[in-house]
């Protein structure tokens, strides 16, 4: 997924914005994914408990 390789920790997605977040979706989709799958994925971020470095 797209969105993985510019940010593959939820961090990375929150820092970003919600803005790039639907663009990246956008992109990798070809504009089949919009706002409110990227609203989805921000939220997720912000609810993460995620490991923050990688191993």
């Amino acid at each position: 997924m797209g969105i993985l390789k510019k940010c593959p920790f939820p961090k990375d997605i929150l820092n970003i914005g919600i803005e790039e977040v639907t663009e990246i979706l956008k992109t990798a989709t070809k504009n089949r994914v919009g706002i409110k799958k990227a609203s989805l994925v921000y939220e997720a971020a912000k609810n993460s408990i995620g490991v923050p470095v990688g191993l």
